[in-house]
């Protein structure tokens, strides 16, 4: 097994005492944000990342699993937006 550093890092994620960085949560096209209580998702509707593995649908945007929600680490999100062929 290969761990993959996002640009700038020196230590792989899960490292103690290193916070991962946006690129290694695998985000395509999501932005997340909280604005006091209010969970803001962006996401650029015009793109688009080819198909799913399925091949039924192609793919928008996703979180790629459950992610942590920045600043409320307790909370996660799964996020995938997507349209048909």
């Amino acid at each position: 097994m290969s761990l993959r550093l996002a640009p700038g890092c020196t230590k792989p994620a899960g490292v103690p005492g290193e916070r991962p960085h946006a690129e290694e949560k695998n985000l395509k096209n999501v932005e997340l944000s909280v604005d006091g209580n209010t969970l803001v998702i962006k996401v650029d509707l015009t793109r688009d990342f080819g198909p799913s593995s399925s091949g039924k649908t192609i793919i928008i945007a996703s979180t790629e699993g459950n992610q942590s929600l920045p600043g409320k680490e307790n909370i996660k999100l799964g996020l995938n937006v997507y349209k048909k062929k």
